[in-house]
């Protein structure tokens, strides 16, 4: 049985899915102890070269080749107009994979313990 330190992990893993970054951010924390949070979790990726920023919104994209290893994808958003009752597509955001938490979670291991 997983401890619970590693339950979100294992469920991520287990699902191949992929969660927003405020979550992974989450699962840094809960999982391994790492409080990076959601700015400065999208700050690493901006500094790895993961996502950059673009669109009149100014939100951050995944760079095709991560979408492409596996390490992010893009999470399509919409939502439903109160007053009509359509369905409006909103900004995708990015997802982070298996394998951008295990790169994540390495890189930040060096900078805490560097510190």
């Amino acid at each position: 049985m997983p401890s619970p330190r590693r339950k979100s992990w294992d469920v991520l893993a287990w699902a191949e899915g992929d969660v927003g970054v405020v979550e992974t951010a989450k699962d840094l924390f809960r999982d391994l102890g790492i409080k990076v949070g959601r700015d400065r979790l999208f700050a690493l990726l901006g500094d790895y070269g993961w996502i950059y920023r673009a669109g009149p919104d100014g939100r951050g994209r995944p760079c095709q080749g991560q979408v492409e290893d596996g390490r992010l994808s893009m999470i399509p958003q919409s939502h439903y107009q109160r007053r009509t009752g359509e369905l409006v597509l909103d900004a995708p955001q990015v997802g982070v994979r298996v394998r951008g938490y295990t790169n994540c979670a390495a890189g930040l291991r060096v900078k805490v313990g560097s510190l």
